[in-house]
């Protein structure tokens, strides 16, 4: 429509164009005067449609865009809600699975108690440390012990006014923890931290199953041995080795916890319900 209306505009300025060459070699300056008048009569009228027309398809296009940015948002709000009921979901059934594993402890639940190392015994350096809190303080056994952005023990014992905490770098087997860790393919491992090598001051631990950790990969608590609640951090893999008799599998993981100089502790006592 619009391409018409142009080729029409420029047949009627060809055509005043002729009459207006005709009329000044023959009628002269009068008739020139009277042609150019008319001529710009019919130049306004010619142009007003074409203005319409542009301005109608101008109109047309951002009525469109806005309809498209319209519907888009649209289905992205579908989406977010589809996203939204979706997580609900997840967290519903991860609280069932939570409840049917005993699993219903997390680091959410608990608060941190600050402690301060009152004591500690030169011939058991790695096993256990005393705190200034005890029973009189809500302190209980079995209560997870860190420091330093680590897991380092739990309390074993309660005074009124003391308590005494077994490092997990204790040769005690009661010591052992359950711990989490990532194999390189994404997949999770579950293992046990049963020793620590004095010498290379790393925490060892013994996967269930054959594993291929990536160095630097994050070890923690996995909350399934009842006592530490999961996501509790026990340090990075270092190495992986393999004993050649037995084919048993070790973890070498190094925590932040410096072990040799613990004097500030932080005990995680489970909030009230």
């Amino acid at each position: 429509m619009r391409k018409k209306i142009i080729i029409g505009f420029l047949i009627v300025v060809l055509a005043l164009s002729a009459a207006l060459f005709y009329l000044t070699r023959v009628q002269g300056s009068v008739s020139l005067s009277i042609f150019a008048d008319l001529s710009n009569v019919v130049q306004q009228v010619m142009r007003y449609p074409a203005q319409i027309a542009e301005r109608a398809t101008d109109f047309f296009v951002t009525y469109n865009n806005d309809f498209e940015r319209l519907k888009s948002l649209e289905e992205k709000e579908q989406q977010y809600e589809i996203a939204f009921n979706r997580i609900a979901v997840l967290e519903q059934e991860n609280a069932e699975l939570k409840a049917q594993l005993g699993m219903d402890r997390s680091l959410n639940d608990y608060e941190y108690v600050n402690a301060v190392v009152t004591a500690r015994n030169i011939d058991g350096w790695n096993d256990y440390l005393t705190i200034d809190l005890g029973s009189a303080d809500g302190i209980e056994t079995n209560m997870a012990i860190t420091a330093q952005n680590g897991l380092i023990g739990r309390v074993v014992e309660t005074t009124a006014t003391s308590a005494t905490v077994q490092l997990i770098t204790s040769k005690q087997t009661n010591s052992q923890v359950s711990v989490q860790l990532q194999n390189n393919d994404g997949r999770t491992v579950y293992g046990i931290v049963e020793g620590y090598d004095e010498t290379k001051k790393q925490l060892i631990i013994r996967p269930t199953e054959t594993i291929n950790p990536n160095p630097n990969s994050v070890v923690v608590t996995s909350g399934l041995g009842g006592v530490f609640p999961k996501g509790i951090t026990i340090g990075k893999v270092v190495e992986t080795t393999t004993d050649r008799v037995g084919g048993i599998q070790k973890v070498y993981v190094q925590s932040d916890v410096d072990f040799s100089n613990i004097q500030f502790v932080n005990i995680l006592r489970r909030l009230a319900e």
